[in-house]
């Protein structure tokens, strides 16, 4: 009976801790990460507010471990972009921007909660580092091959640095700020192509 028991178990237990990283996005977009208390988050899972530390120590942990799954995330798109042609065109790019768009949203509750944590611990700080890094790293990619057929002296990273910065913060004001000016709205459609459009050109020099 012992054995019967213990996949069903761990099958719970597997589901209460799902259950309480999906309230707490849930919460967290609601209230933001420091106004979020441990027990918004069980009543939000429907849990108790002691099983919140069967599964982590505190609210910091929680949030650790959806950092990790996003990080796990980023690098397994990482590696499907793996191998791409040596070369940059605009539907390449923006396969690439929609990626990020598509990504950003589906794990927006993390990103500002991570965001967020950083200011105010440096262990959030190494950890939003290590994730900017994932996106820092393909658009460096780009960029040193826009070098090899543009003129000028940027730096690559200097270039990806900026258009990384331009992208993140386009990302937020229309994702999770509400628009600019408040209350516009724009398709995916819309923000990918501005996107694209803007650091292609940017970063070229030419129109695509």
């Amino acid at each position: 009976m012992e054995m019967i028991n213990r996949p069903h178990r761990r099958s719970r237990s597997l589901a209460t801790e799902a259950a309480l990283k999906s309230a707490a996005r849930r919460v967290f977009a609601a209230k933001g990460y420091f106004n979020t208390k441990i027990t918004d988050i069980t009543t939000e899972a429907g849990r108790s507010a002691g099983s919140f530390y069967t599964y982590f120590p505190n609210k910091e942990a929680l949030l650790e471990a959806l950092a990790a799954d996003f990080l796990e995330d980023l690098e397994a798109r990482q590696q499907c972009n793996a191998g791409r042609a040596a070369e940059l065109s605009y539907d390449h790019l923006r396969a690439h921007v929609a990626q990020y768009w598509h990504s950003y949203r589906e794990h927006l509750p993390e990103m500002v909660a991570i965001f967020q944590a950083s200011m105010a611990d440096q262990a959030f700080f190494a950890r939003w580092r290590k994730l900017r890094d994932v996106e820092f790293d393909e658009l460096r990619e780009f960029t040193t091959i826009l070098e090899r057929h543009s003129a000028g002296d940027v730096d690559p990273g200097v270039m990806a640095s900026a258009a990384l910065s331009a992208v993140e913060f386009f990302c937020y004001i229309w994702q999770a700020a509400g628009g600019d000016p408040p209350g516009t709205r724009l398709t995916d459609d819309q923000a990918i192509d501005t996107l694209t459009t803007l650091l292609l050109h940017g970063m070229s020099g030419t129109p695509r």
